[in-house]
């Protein structure tokens, strides 16, 4: 009785790693962390360093956003098909009513994308950005 029950205890131990296993070794969220990066306007060219925090790969804060009057954090809608890669895009209002919208692509190391802001009145500023994540 006592080798029965050391088998079955040794199943289950086996079973559970096998469960758990692949988890704790899942490969880092390509998006997660934090960016440096370079804003730069398509219009006039100047450009603006900045930095993208994004913390579990689901929202964005950005410093130049908070200084042009966007919330800090913007929720983002992620791809997550491949494994290596994450597009985003993710959008959020000021209170005047313009808008700032975001759409990327992360990779292990790089980010790149574009940021469209319209004001109330309609007018629009297109900006490029691109950078790279910062190791802890």
């Amino acid at each position: 009785m006592r080798n029965a029950n050391v088998g079955i205890t040794t199943l289950l131990g086996l079973a559970i790693l096998l469960l758990i296993g692949p988890a704790a070794h899942a490969a880092p969220d390509p998006l997660a962390g934090t960016w440096k990066v370079t804003i730069t306007s398509d219009d006039s060219g100047k450009s603006a360093p900045d930095t993208l925090t994004i913390p579990g790969g689901e929202r964005l804060s950005s410093q130049w956003a908070a200084k042009q009057g966007f919330a800090q954090a913007i929720q983002l809608d992620v791809d997550t098909r491949a494994p290596q890669a994450r597009a985003f895009t993710g959008t959020a209002k000021a209170a005047g009513g313009a808008t700032i919208k975001w759409v990327g692509t992360a990779t292990l190391g790089e980010i790149t994308g574009t940021v469209t802001v319209t004001k109330a009145d309609g007018s629009s500023a297109q900006y490029t950005f691109k950078g790279t994540r910062q190791e802890k």
